[in-house]
């Protein structure tokens, strides 16, 4: 039997698929000497990797398909959003705090270490505080910028940017001039690779309309691409935009098609 993989990203050694990040191709089978026709079939390969997730008030990391389990040694409870990987791989962003106390976005080293990056209220340690409780981070592709949703009334959430070598710059992103406790609600942001563009879901009406939306960065111009939509994250290419809907995942491009 000889195989052939037909489409770009997949390689096939000794009968053995393998791929440098993740891809799809079809594998075609052939008896040789047989008048059988060829079979096709339809291979989908994510190389080896590691995943971060929060377990109970723990940071722990673990291959993708279950082994390798570790706890990362770190002092504070994390939180609810995150972790989120720098793109090195070798550090995480997450929220750690105490039980009776406010909880502050830190970079997290595999050995436990962390770094305080930006916390959500004024503190005594000179550090400049996102308003209110802070509700989805990122970083950028490059690792240069922390993108990142706070909330500081009722029930809105507001998108800021900060440069990693300047935490105290914050910039923040969001629209002014509407009814910021219950119309301004922008979660979940994340840049595409290029970094001009933004992706974040925005409810509306207190807890209803869900939807993703593309901000351009230059012009603060908002566009909404798919309704019912939640939590966006760009492809690494740029040309879609996975998001949850309907208890699935659904990918859409930029400009909307495709959906």
């Amino acid at each position: 039997v000889t195989y052939e993989v037909v489409g770009t990203g997949l390689t096939l050694t000794a009968d053995q698929v393998s791929a440098s990040e993740p891809a799809r191709a079809a594998v075609i089978g052939r008896l040789d000497g047989s008048s059988l026709e060829s079979d096709t079939m339809w291979v989908s390969v994510v190389p080896v990797a590691t995943i971060a997730a929060r377990r109970g008030t723990n940071l722990v990391t673990a291959g993708l398909d279950g082994t390798r389990l570790m706890e990362l040694p770190h002092d504070l409870e994390a939180g609810d959003y995150g972790p989120e990987w720098h793109p090195d791989g070798q550090s995480l962003l997450a929220v750690l705090g105490t039980f009776v106390g406010p909880s502050s976005l830190y970079r997290v080293e595999l050995d436990g270490a962390t770094e305080h990056v930006i916390g959500p209220y004024a503190s005594g340690d000179d550090y400049l505080s996102v308003p209110g409780k802070i509700m989805g981070f990122s970083y950028s592709p490059d690792g240069q910028w922390v993108y990142l949703s706070g909330g500081n009334c009722n029930f809105n959430a507001i998108l800021y940017r900060l440069p990693v070598g300047n935490p105290q710059a914050l910039e923040r992103l969001s629209p002014t001039g509407m009814d910021e406790c219950f119309e301004l609600v922008n979660h979940w942001p994340s840049l595409s690779p290029d970094g001009a563009r933004l992706a974040f879901e925005n409810q509306t009406g207190n807890k209803h309309g869900y939807s993703v939306r593309v901000m351009t960065i230059a012009t603060r111009e908002v566009t909404e691409v798919i309704a019912g939509g939640q939590r966006p994250r760009w492809s690494p290419a740029g040309d879609l935009i996975a998001y949850w809907a309907d208890d699935q995942i659904w990918v859409v491009r930029p400009d909307g098609a495709g959906a």
